[in-house]
């Protein structure tokens, strides 16, 4: 992260409860590769950066290792997105906490530049103006048409791995401060993986999303209450 940039006070990552669950048992974060993402955008600026400047892209590539999260809380789009079969968790992180695991590990927010602003730097690479030691940088770009998820990414480079992820230990107590689950689940399926989390990791902090049960985020109206207070008197 560029020292102009600050850095979040939280961050995000949507995944698949038994993703979760890997994560418990194994004690690690898991790290991932860039060449398997499905985003045709992926790696498209610094191949061609790779190309015009004589660079080895694989080379360059095959020591970077990314975990994806993102700084909002809760959004309707992005359990669609990342979580579609409505059986998600909402893990809050420790920042502090990721970027003192080995490595070591750098995080850097997405940029969002607009279509004339990729053309642009296009243009700069193309004529040979973009600077080297600002490689890097491309690695942290994504189409205008992204920008909603506010992503920001964790950087683990390590030229020793051979596999396509890498798990970081962790002590999950010390990284998940908190942990939400897909508000499409339904409360027993909750239930049942809420107390299995809190009895076989000690993870306190679980809740159920009330983003599509406004009974449960508002609460009954106080006419609502002072009704069902009247009638149970009558009893």
């Amino acid at each position: 992260m560029k020292s102009t940039e600050r850095k979040p006070e939280k961050v995000y990552r949507y995944m698949p409860v038994h993703r979760l669950w890997q994560v418990l048992a194994t004690k690690r974060l898991y790290f991932m590769r860039n060449s398997k993402w499905d985003d045709p955008f992926e790696g498209f600026l610094v191949k061609r950066y790779c190309k015009i400047a004589g660079k080895d892209f694989v080379l360059l590539n095959t020591n970077k290792f990314f975990l994806c999260c993102c700084r909002f809380e809760e959004r309707d789009h992005l359990w669609r997105n990342y979580t579609p079969n409505k059986d998600g968790v909402l893990v809050k992180l420790n920042i502090d906490g990721l970027l003192a695991l080995q490595g070591p590990i750098k995080c850097h927010p997405i940029r969002y530049p607009k279509k004339h602003e990729i053309k642009k730097m296009l243009d700069r690479i193309d004529g040979g103006e973009f600077p080297e030691d600002q490689i890097l940088s491309l690695f942290f770009i994504k189409r205008y048409a992204f920008d909603p998820e506010k992503e920001i990414r964790f950087l683990l480079e390590n030229s020793t791995i051979k596999d396509d992820t890498y798990g970081v230990k962790i002590e999950p107590n010390g990284i998940i401060e908190n942990v939400l689950f897909d508000p499409r689940m339904d409360h027993d399926t909750y239930e049942y993986h809420r107390k299995f989390i809190q009895d076989r990791f000690g993870i306190a902090n679980i809740s159920h999303s009330t983003l599509y049960d406004p009974e449960r985020s508002f609460g009954p109206g106080k006419g609502l209450q002072r009704h069902v207070t009247k009638s149970s008197t009558r009893r």
